[in-house]
């Protein structure tokens, strides 16, 4: 019998891959500005979540699956009525998080909703006899892909709307910032396994190589010290989070 939790994780999966992965930076600024690019997203999201949850729990409720997208699209349109006011600007993070813990709050309603409704929800049985030939539970497939999607691209974004006004006063070409982000997420991934082996002294072999790359920026600027060190532990947390989570 699926409980909670499972429809859960697998609706999170889904949110995380539509609203993230298959949402680009750039798409996400135009957004903000043009109406037609919520609209897109919009259509992307629910066909992405449609798939997706239906791929895995083919007899989903589909009045559910509309709450999940027709709510989706409703919170984007609030965000951008209220984004486009010069006196919210300034709070744009604050935005993006209230934004998420929106979204998280109608997934966990529309999880609730499905277990109410009576219908039963079973696995794909396809996806069941290819996992149960390769041994690997699909609870534990799912909330892998889960813990590894979330600590990759969400995550990434969350640090930066947390760390713009602690920035350091340098330019940064793009490149190098890229190429910052990839290095915490190769990180979080590496702490996410020590963690799941319970191997819990090793996650301090990998900050201290992260530490020795910087050394000599850290040791001669005091300011860029802080923000790395900011940086540093606020991505080692949101690594123990969802770990735990």
């Amino acid at each position: 019998m699926i409980v909670y939790k499972e429809i859960l994780v697998v609706l999170l999966l889904a949110h995380t891959l539509a609203d993230f992965y298959f949402q680009t930076e750039a798409m996400a600024k135009k957004k903000e500005k043009d109406f037609l690019y919520v609209i897109i997203h919009s259509v992307v999201y629910g066909l992405v979540c449609s798939f997706y949850i239906k791929l895995i729990f083919p007899n989903f409720d589909d009045l559910c699956l509309w709450v999940l997208v027709v709510s989706h699209f409703a919170i984007d349109v609030l965000k951008y009525y209220i984004s486009s006011k010069n006196f919210i600007k300034k709070y744009g993070k604050y935005i993006f998080f209230v934004d998420q813990v929106i979204h998280l709050t109608i997934l966990a309603f529309v999880s609730y909703l499905e277990i109410q409704s009576g219908k039963i929800c079973d696995y794909n049985t396809m996806i069941i006899n290819i996992l149960n030939i390769i041994e690997i539970p699909i609870q534990t497939l799912n909330t892998l892909l889960l813990q590894l999607l979330l600590i990759h691209k969400p995550i990434n974004i969350f640090i930066v709307k947390m760390m713009e006004s602690y920035k350091p006063d340098e330019k940064k070409e793009e490149g190098t910032m890229k190429v910052g982000r990839l290095i915490g997420t190769i990180e979080r991934v590496i702490i996410l396994f020590f963690l799941l082996i319970q191997q819990y002294s090793s996650i301090g072999l990998v900050l201290t190589a992260k530490s020795i790359a910087r050394y000599n920026k850290i040791s001669e600027n005091q300011e860029f010290a802080e923000y790395y060190l900011l940086g540093t532990l606020l991505s080692t947390i949101c690594v123990i989070i969802v770990s735990l989570l």
